[in-house]
């Protein structure tokens, strides 16, 4: 299923990047998405924001907005690495993201730690 494009949100000045998110918090984000005009090709259920405590530990964290199928307004977000992003959004099956967050909030690893 082609969902969009999955937004990046940089929420702190990070030396190389000038982002209009800067400042903005998860739910200001989500909140973006949600708005944006209906044929802006953008993923409405997911997004990965970056900011400086997370750069600093090679993280990103990876959002969800509503349920697995984008209904609702719940914001869930679970931290995983630079290198596993990629993974996790490109081949993601809805389905995990319940698993992985009730496995984050169980053991406090990212996704992958525990692969």
């Amino acid at each position: 299923m082609d969902r969009g494009i999955v937004a990046l949100f940089v929420l702190d000045d990070l030396p190389t990047e000038k982002s209009p998110s800067i400042g903005k918090t998860l739910q200001e984000c989500a909140d973006f998405l949600r708005n944006a005009p209906p044929n802006a090709y953008l993923d409405r259920n997911f997004f990965a924001v970056i900011d400086k405590d997370t750069l600093d530990k090679n993280l990103i964290t990876l959002c969800r907005i509503g349920n697995r199928v984008g209904e609702g307004d719940e914001l869930t977000s679970l931290p995983v690495s630079f290198s596993d992003s990629s993974v996790a959004l490109g081949g993601m099956d809805p389905d995990n993201w319940d698993e992985w967050l009730e496995d984050f909030r169980e053991t406090g690893r990212s996704i992958y730690d525990r692969l």
